[in-house]
């Protein structure tokens, strides 16, 4: 039988022109890998004016963009799954005697009410107080914070560092979770003249913690005690999310800071029964929204940088809730940034 050998010539060019197909064909698969669409899981609440988060809420009710471009919802379910938080404590001179009862008060009222499925880290700024992590058992937590209220430390700072301070915790977290937060009191001097606001909000957004809490002091403007219509107490507790650096860098993560000065400049601050309950009434409110986030899953092409995210109420859920207000992480990270985690 007659066979068909091809010369060396003609086999070396059939090598060559099958491995210039693989190439061809691999280079095709990673443009289609790099376009390939990802689903990236974000933490979304809703908010009234006083605090209280909006449920429930359907996938309807959203509308989502990246980049200005729309973006499919594919999937929205509240998120009960274990969460972290970090509390964050200031220490600071400049926070007052009456303002410091107020962090340990309400830091005790969140560790004594969180179920077991929330675990707590404790960090003290401009103090030289130990770090507790995620590991610390919860009655040792409890024991610590009742100790800072009876005994402030001595050693405190008197200005603070509030961003390289807050990326500095960050390591608490280690490898990220979905819900991750920081309930936080920031209450000194910032050093927003010395870091990159948006460079730490990035950071915070890349290992998915959001930022809530109270600012004190007099950079709270809106914070001064007000009197309400037809009566003598004090107004229920204002947000700042905007007016201030710290409060858009708190809800560029998604979170939210509630307001309360503590150094205004002809008036002692004094905590009163009432306004502690207030104050205890509104922890809470931020707490349910670190807790119960809703989980919603957007489908984007697979992203090689951040951008920029929008979600916005459906016309019909703003007729419905016109006061509603949205708190998400404003930026998408690449998803080979979160799958790496």
């Amino acid at each position: 039988m007659l066979s068909y050998r091809p010369s060396s010539s003609k086999l070396f060019l059939a090598i060559a022109f099958a491995l210039v197909l693989l190439s061809v064909s691999a280079s095709a698969k990673q443009v289609e890998d790099k376009s390939s669409p990802c689903t990236v899981a974000i933490p979304v609440t809703v908010t009234v004016s006083d605090g209280r988060a909006v449920t429930p809420l359907t996938s309807a009710a959203f509308e989502a963009r990246v980049h200005g471009r729309p973006a499919s919802i594919t999937t929205l379910d509240q998120d009960e799954t274990p969460k972290r938080i970090v509390l964050v404590l200031d220490a600071s001179r400049k926070v007052n005697a009456e303002a410091w009862r107020m962090e340990t008060s309400l830091a005790s009222f969140l560790a004594n009410g969180a179920p077991s499925r929330v675990s707590l880290a404790l960090v003290v700024l401009n103090a030289e107080t130990p770090t507790l992590d995620f590991t610390t058992p919860r009655e040792t937590l409890k024991s610590v914070l009742a100790d800072l209220a009876s005994i402030r430390p001595t050693n405190a700072k008197e200005g603070e560092n509030i961003y390289e301070a807050l990326v500095s915790d960050l390591r608490l977290f280690g490898t990220r979770q979905f819900g991750d937060a920081m309930f936080a009191f920031l209450g000194g001097s910032d050093d927003s003249g010395r870091i990159d606001a948006g460079e730490v909000r990035r950071r915070f957004i890349e290992q998915g913690v959001r930022v809530f809490g109270f600012v004190l002091g007099q950079r709270a403007l809106s914070g001064f005690y007000k009197v309400k219509p037809g009566g003598s107490g004090p107004a229920e507790i204002p947000w700042d999310p905007d007016t201030d650096e710290i409060g858009g860098f708190a809800s560029g993560t998604g979170g939210l800071l509630a307001v309360e000065n503590t150094r205004m400049p002809s008036v002692t601050y004094h905590l009163s029964d009432e306004r502690l309950k207030q104050l205890q009434t509104t922890a809470y409110r931020l707490y349910t929204h670190i807790v119960t986030p809703y989980r919603i899953q957007i489908s984007v092409n697979a992203l090689a940088k951040p951008e920029n995210l929008s979600i916005e109420l459906s016309k019909a859920t703003q007729t419905q809730v016109p006061t509603a207000r949205i708190l998400f992480p404003r930026q998408l990270i690449p998803c080979a940034a979160v799958s790496a985690r």
